[in-house]
């Protein structure tokens, strides 16, 4: 059996470990022990995490409301057919706001997406050019 106090350890230590990861990614500490390739790996994941983030929160917000809650699907009350409302199945967007909701939440995601991977690009190139240096200073 394991002892409360040790797995409090363990649970700490486990804790400690992803919270840096997800806190603060230090360049420095991930570049020297796991490698250039590491540490953009950790980097891509945790950018593209919070990008998930992002899409969820909005999706929540803005458009599950709109598709359930929308004139459309007023007159369909039946609980058969829950998961359908929630969908752009059998809609017709182009007779109210529907349709430019969801072209404005395609717009959203897209600009947020490609502003995650210009920041990935930056932070990549920083990478290698912190790596480079390290490497030119131990040839010396």
């Amino acid at each position: 059996l394991y002892s409360s106090a040790a797995s409090d350890v363990y649970k700490r230590q486990f804790l400690n470990f992803f919270s840096r990861i997800v806190s603060k990614l230090d360049m420095a500490y991930w570049v020297t022990h796991c490698g250039t390739d590491g540490y953009l790996y950790l980097l891509f994941q945790r950018r593209f995490l919070k990008l998930l983030a992002y899409f969820s929160v909005i999706s929540l917000i803005v458009s599950i409301p709109i598709n359930v809650f929308s004139q459309s699907n007023a007159r369909d009350s039946s609980g058969e057919n829950w998961f359908e409302r929630t969908t752009l199945n059998n809609k017709d967007l182009s007779a109210n706001y529907q349709g430019w909701v969801h072209v404005s939440l395609v717009l959203i995601f897209t600009l947020l997406t490609i502003r995650q991977v210009q920041k990935t690009r930056r932070d990549a190139k920083i990478a290698y050019q912190f790596y480079q240096r390290s490497m030119s200073k131990n040839k010396d």
